[in-house]
């Protein structure tokens, strides 16, 4: 399991009302690029966005996490056609997903974004749902990857699109 904390402003640790602003926005869909960027990479059981403060309840810092476990969840992915190779040092292909999404918004603005919705965490089962069965699931961005798993939703239409 691969994880890294960011520094969040306890002053803006609130739920938003409306996660349509352009800002929340571009956050919402930096997050399902970073997912996106790093599933075509390797697939993962699961990507998780969640927060927690230290030890003396202070400084609050945002913590998104990757199991990337080979298990009977990413095992079948796997061996589909086109799936991607081993990946030798996830580590390295973390961080550098990280710093990519970490250019395009800020920790607070993802929190803000993500935290309350059912992207919080994004699963193996989220790509490869109602995808034919002989192919690794691939999508072109996050929006398209968003396209796909409003279904699992009940949802035709999300703020983010």
């Amino acid at each position: 399991m691969l994880h890294t904390n960011k520094p969040l402003n306890i002053l803006n640790l609130q739920i938003p009302w409306d996660i349509e602003s352009p800002a929340l926005r571009e956050a919402g869909l930096a997050w399902l690029d970073f997912a996106v960027a790093l599933f075509a990479q390797e697939p993962f059981s699961y990507l998780t966005l969640s927060w927690a403060r230290d030890f003396e309840g202070k400084n609050p810092a945002l913590r998104i996490s990757l199991d990337s476990s080979k298990n009977f969840k990413t095992r079948g992915l796997r061996e589909r056609v086109g799936a991607p190779e081993d990946v030798t040092n996830r580590r390295l292909m973390f961080d550098k997903e990280v710093e990519v999404l970490f250019s395009k918004t800020t920790p607070d603005e993802l929190w803000s974004a993500v935290i309350a919705s059912q992207f919080s965490s994004i699963s193996a089962w989220d790509f490869s749902h109602d995808v034919h069965e002989e192919s690794y699931p691939r999508f072109a961005s996050g929006r398209d990857f968003l396209v796909h798993v409003l279904p699992l939703h009940n949802a035709s239409w999300h703020p983010w699109l």
